[in-house]
């Protein structure tokens, strides 16, 4: 599907390690139980995290690589995920089907009306990617300036949901924007 991706995940395997991201530790005892979508996943870590807490989860990612490491990762950890191929800027996923939806490190803004039609009513959505500050931090990492978030971009393009934490995070080699959000329980009633 990606050979870039795949080379990469042929030669670099785990190349985030196979631990869950730490915002997604961190907000665990936030999330709904239930269906969870884990945009571009990878190796898997996150999709495999959530399996193990007893969710439903479909990782969806355009490296059959990276899917196949997350497959084998859920294998080791006993627990089953369902990996979905896709070319991600086209894939639609299911309407209103996922109590969770995680987005770590993958930016497509014309991707964010389907994460909101893919949250269930009550839905939470955890999203954390790399914003603009990014460049100053780590200069010799070649990130180009579209796939980063400007500040407040991330908390600003779904403030239509209700925002549950929100925060930007300047680590020594990382500068990201991290966004927990919930889908209202039901449409707002119609003005007459």
């Amino acid at each position: 599907m990606d050979p870039d991706w795949d080379e990469r995940y042929r030669t670099q395997g785990y190349r985030e390690g196979r631990e869950p991201a730490a915002f997604l530790v961190e907000v665990l005892p936030l999330l709904p139980r239930g269906r969870a979508l884990d945009i571009a996943a990878g190796a898997g870590r996150n999709a495999v995290f959530l399996a193990e807490n007893g969710f439903a989860v479909d990782a969806v990612d355009a490296s059959e690589e990276g899917l196949a490491l997350a497959r084998r990762l859920a294998a080791d950890r006993g627990v089953s995920i369902k990996t979905i191929a896709a070319d991600l800027p086209a894939w639609e996923p299911e309407a209103g089907a996922y109590s969770v939806v995680l987005d770590f490190s993958y930016l497509d803004r014309g991707f964010f009306e389907r994460i909101r039609r893919a949250l269930a009513p009550a839905g939470v959505l955890v999203f954390e990617t790399f914003t603009t500050r990014h460049l100053e931090l780590a200069p010799a990492r070649r990130m180009r300036r579209e796939f980063l978030l400007e500040p407040g971009e991330l908390a600003a393009a779904f403030v239509d949901l209700e925002i549950l934490r929100h925060e930007e995070h300047v680590g020594r080699a990382r500068a990201t924007e991290r966004l927990l959000a919930r889908k209202p329980a039901a449409p707002p009633p119609r003005a007459r």
